[in-house]
């Protein structure tokens, strides 16, 4: 196994990160194989040497933010929000979410959907739905035509 872990840096601002490497600076065979791991990505892609020229350094650019982004002081949000994760994620865990919602002082919900780290692309219209019920009461008709 890798030494660096099956960690994705999927973690609330404030919250410490596990100590399991740097994926953005990690080989690119290393990071691939990450991908890989996490799923999500065809193979098809991973294996298209011209295609991941292209995506490497965009990706890598994601996990740079990710891995290397510090948090400046506590920036509350008073907003609600709503957190969404995949109920058999592998990667984020329960605690990880629930600390998305202690950044606001707003109200909360956590959503599980049925799926692993990549629900969301294989459930677009019931996240969605999701995020619409949520939004209906702040987005509710003025009765202003």
């Amino acid at each position: 196994m890798n030494p660096m872990g099956w960690w994705c840096p999927v973690t609330a601002p404030g919250c410490d990160k596990p100590d399991t490497g740097h994926w953005h600076s990690a080989t690119d065979d290393a990071f691939i194989a990450n991908l890989a791991r996490l799923g999500g990505t065809p193979a098809a892609i991973l294996q298209d040497s011209q295609m991941m020229r292209v995506l490497l350094p965009v990706l890598r650019a994601d996990y740079t933010v990710l891995e290397t982004c510090a948090d400046h002081g506590d920036g509350m949000l008073s907003c609600p929000l709503l957190a969404c994760a995949g109920d058999r994620d592998h990667v984020v865990t329960g605690d990880a979410v629930a600390a998305w919602l202690r950044r606001s002082t707003g109200r909360g919900n956590i959503h599980w959907f049925g799926g692993g780290h990549f629900y969301l692309a294989e459930q677009p219209q019931a996240l969605a739905q999701c995020v619409a019920a949520w939004c209906a009461p702040w987005c509710a008709p003025t009765g202003f035509d």
